[in-house]
């Protein structure tokens, strides 16, 4: 997944929050009951975009999936570079930027350009993160990049500043009774440092030893935390 959290703030000083995600997941291995899932769909795309319109006090949000069948929106992801594509909703990068674009019923249209802020931070191990004995990923984020684009807002395009957040995560491992889900956060703090952890799950409940997360301080220096920190 390509993973974007931010907030902002308008010229006229409307407050607001959003996030953009892109999913693709291929279905090699998976299965619904005895069917394999590859003979709907492999991959399968997924893209969900919400606006918190703090000053306006509503929240909205809009999804999207594609297997790029007959009826679907065309959905891509370049191998060769940084683009994706899911309809008319878009993620790519332009001169070190990442641009995105995304809409809901046509009432909040949002197109921004983030311009990461600090280098990026390579989570885990050398950016392998573990997920259980042997099962992993590669995921790296941009804690803080600098936010910059219009919003429409009940008809009414604004402009607007503010931070963003980028996560990026890929692989293949399997969730099994070890890991059943997981609650993940960013705080970015007024120094300019940021904060990640996140919690993996069992069945029950009960976190894993595999839970992990960073501190990066102002400058960039990166504290590593393990799950009993």
């Amino acid at each position: 997944w390509w993973y974007y959290t931010g907030h902002a703030t308008t010229t006229s000083g409307r407050e607001f929050g959003f996030e953009l995600v892109f999913f693709k997941r291929r279905t090699d291995l998976d299965k619904f009951a005895v069917v394999p899932l590859r003979l709907l769909g492999n991959p399968f795309y997924f893209a969900h975009f919400a606006v918190t319109d703090k000053s306006g006090k509503t929240f909205a949000y809009a999804h999207r999936k594609s297997s790029n069948g007959r009826l679907d929106m065309p959905a891509s992801a370049s191998e060769d570079h940084f683009h994706l594509t899911l309809g008319d909703w878009t993620a790519r990068t332009a001169n070190g930027s990442h641009i995105l674009r995304a809409s809901i019923d046509q009432k909040n249209t949002f197109e921004v350009s983030l311009t990461p802020t600090k280098d990026v931070v390579l989570n885990g191990i050398d950016g392998v993160s573990f997920k259980d004995e042997g099962e992993a990923s590669r995921y790296f984020s941009y804690t803080r990049m600098a936010a910059e684009g219009d919003i429409t807002l009940d008809g009414q395009v604004e402009h607007f500043t503010g931070t963003a957040w980028m996560d990026r995560e890929f692989g293949t491992w399997d969730p099994t009774e070890n890991q059943k889900g997981w609650d993940w956060f960013s705080i970015q703090l007024d120094n300019n440092s940021e904060l990640m952890v996140y919690q993996l799950r069992n069945s029950k409940g009960e976190p894993s030893r595999f839970s992990t997360g960073c501190f990066n301080g102002p400058n960039g220096e990166l504290t590593k935390l393990d799950s009993q920190q």
